[in-house]
């Protein structure tokens, strides 16, 4: 592979750290909303709430450490990669030793075969939620608990997949913006109202390696649970 001269920064890049730098940045953020919710699944939303239910603060370092490798090792270096060497990733692990294309190949089967599974806990609790607002008109015209949620939820993955399709990259762009806008919004504020240990949290943060013991309760379903 050929070297490549990068180009020196210039505009909003080249400008020193500032109040207006930072409002200039958030008008081009519009590529980085999408990687950003691109890596949003459902680890995020539905197994990091779970693991805090029973392990509180004690496995905070694993999150952090996912966040890591997640963040710096995977996203940002495949970027920095494409952007400094001007070759997609794609194209860089065709080369790979062994049958051309085969790690490639690997990764789309398992796109194809693992991506429903990760949409399923996303859209469940939307489905769920829906069903419970509106349960009482629901039930009446067909009295089956789970036929609705299971319908709500299948349509509200049609419904997204179908919006998903019909958009375009600059509404993406926009699209995103106000995802990760509710999502940071949602996460102060939830923080807040939690009002979690600072030390505690401290404390999980840097304990590495601690695995606590599986709460015996964690194993039943939530009608089973002693109120």
């Amino acid at each position: 592979m050929n070297s490549i001269d990068i180009p020196e920064a210039k505009g909003v890049f080249a400008q020193s750290w500032s109040w207006r730098k930072a409002m200039g940045l958030l008008a081009i953020f519009g590529p980085a909303a999408i990687v950003a919710s691109v890596s949003i699944g459902a680890g995020e939303t539905i197994v990091v709430v779970r693991l805090g239910a029973w392990a509180g603060y004690k496995l905070l370092w694993l999150v952090l450490l996912s966040c890591v490798v997640k963040g710096l090792f995977v996203t940002y270096l495949l970027g920095r990669y494409t952007a400094i060497s001007g070759e997609h990733i794609g194209h860089r692990l065709v080369r790979l030793p062994g049958p051309r294309g085969w790690l490639l190949m690997a990764l789309i089967l398992f796109e194809m075969f693992g991506a429903p599974l990760a949409w399923v806990p996303i859209s469940k609790p939307c489905g769920d939620l829906l069903h419970f607002l509106f349960r009482d008109s629901l039930n009446g015209l067909f009295d089956s608990e789970i036929f609705w949620k299971n319908l709500l939820t299948t349509a509200f993955i049609a419904m997204a997949m179908f919006f998903g399709i019909r958009l375009s990259f600059e509404r993406l762009e926009k699209q995103q913006l106000v995802i990760c806008g509710i999502l940071v919004t949602g996460t102060v504020m939830g923080t807040l109202l939690v009002r979690p240990d600072l030390v505690k949290t401290l404390i999980g943060a840097l304990s590495f390696g601690d695995l606590p013991s599986f709460p015996s309760w964690a194993h039943r379903t939530p009608s089973t649970i002693p109120c």
